[in-house]
């Protein structure tokens, strides 16, 4: 289980112990955060502690702990586990009653760490007969200008959701119906989402 973190202390993980009153553990109350490491180094520490405090003020859970404090505490827990590569902040109303109404205790933040799941050396796959949907029966045929015009609509679309919270994001050539792919959410990338890359190359991802 590793080494974690837990409320200012670096505890064996089968040692770690909540409160029983724990709102994360008796109604759920609290959200979490999850990253890799890198070389040592938990990946993209501004952005992640920036939607863990997105989340966070939507929860309306208030935590004291700087960013700066996390970053150290993160950076402890990665020391301690040096095989770990996958890292994650869960905070927690804290201590309440056995309600959704919440006590006045501060909150509980955790972070612990483990390793890898790694890909398998191989995977099961099922063919079928049937073509996709590009090219069946129901498939909607786009003209190049139509194509045009949708690729503008979906990169303004993709600029007001890259600044809400988005991460990567996949042009694809036609004739996918489609033109877009959006993945993985994470922090703003602002005006960058207008330099949409084609054949799948993500662009503007930073760390």
């Amino acid at each position: 289980m590793g080494t974690w973190w837990i409320n200012g202390e670096l505890v064996p993980g089968d040692e770690a112990s909540l409160s029983i009153t724990d709102h994360g553990l008796t109604v759920g109350d609290g959200c979490f955060e999850t990253t890799t490491i890198v070389r040592g180094v938990p990946f993209a520490m501004r952005r992640h502690l920036a939607r863990l405090r997105h989340s966070l003020n939507g929860l309306g859970i208030d935590l004291a702990m700087t960013d700066e404090a996390l970053r150290e505490a993160a950076q402890m827990v990665a020391d301690a586990n040096p095989e770990h590569h996958v890292l994650r902040f869960t905070v927690t109303a804290g201590p309440g009653p056995l309600g959704s109404g919440r006590g006045d205790s501060a909150p509980s933040v955790f972070i612990g760490s483990s390793p890898s799941r790694g890909w398998p050396p191989s995977a099961a796959v099922v063919t079928v007969p049937w073509p996709r949907n590009e090219r069946g029966a129901l498939a909607v045929r786009v003209g190049p200008a139509r194509q045009r015009a949708l690729r503008e609509l979906a990169q303004a679309r993709l600029l007001r959701l890259a600044r809400g919270g988005l991460l990567a994001f996949f042009a694809v050539e036609p004739p996918a119906p489609f033109l877009l792919l959006l993945a993985v959410r994470a922090a703003p990338l602002g005006a960058r989402a207008g330099r949409v890359g084609r054949r799948g190359h993500a662009r503007g991802v930073e760390e």
